[in-house]
């Protein structure tokens, strides 16, 4: 809080970015998983999973739908910014 009033705390953007960026790698890693993580006798192809890694392949790519909620984000408060001229200060109040 004292931090971001004395201008040495991060800003809205980034944080943004770095929450997307996160969001994007550990849906990347699902994708990249395909069938493997599905269990073997489910008749998939490459399927060498368990029922295990199957829900945790599947709870990544739940995670995944955070990704255009912060591009919706970072989209706002652009609109914020730019359009509607508000300030670095007014933008952290509604954070």
């Amino acid at each position: 809080w004292s931090d971001h009033r004395k201008g040495r705390g991060t800003n809205s953007v980034k944080r943004v970015l770095v929450g997307m960026s996160i969001v994007d790698i550990l849906a990347s890693f699902a994708w990249f998983l395909s069938t493997w993580a599905v269990p073997e006798d489910s008749g998939f192809a490459y399927a060498s999973g368990t029922t295990a890694s199957c829900n945790f392949q599947g709870f990544l790519l739940q995670i995944a739908i955070g990704a255009p909620l912060y591009n919706s984000s970072l989209a706002l408060f652009y609109l914020l910014l730019i359009k509607q001229r508000w300030s670095d200060e007014q933008v952290w109040r509604i954070e």
